[in-house]
């Protein structure tokens, strides 16, 4: 998914955070879940030390769900969320 702009993943909360304000997702996600940053290298950074370009990255984020769980309810819990700008999901991935 995409956080709207000035939103970073804050891992030591399990949640998203700007600098006025801050929303804990993991629990309202289904047990299991997790949250990663697309690239990790861009979220242990301050803002001020990324260019534009490394901003943008840093604003998406992968939410990992535990298998059996239903998208479209965690979806709509997503785009319920003031931070998140874009809810993506991956590929259906299968054999014809």
């Amino acid at each position: 998914m995409r956080l709207v702009p000035g939103w970073r993943l804050d891992g030591a909360r399990a949640g998203f955070r700007t600098a006025s304000g801050h929303v804990e997702l993991l629990s309202k996600l289904p047990a299991g879940s997790a949250i990663r940053p697309h690239v990790p290298a861009l979220a242990a950074r301050r803002d001020a030390q990324l260019s534009p370009a490394e901003q943008e990255l840093a604003r998406y984020v992968q939410v990992l769900l535990p298998a059996g769980v239903r998208k479209a309810a965690v979806r709509t819990v997503l785009e319920g969320l003031d931070c998140v700008e874009e809810v993506i999901e991956p590929p259906e991935v299968g054999l014809p």
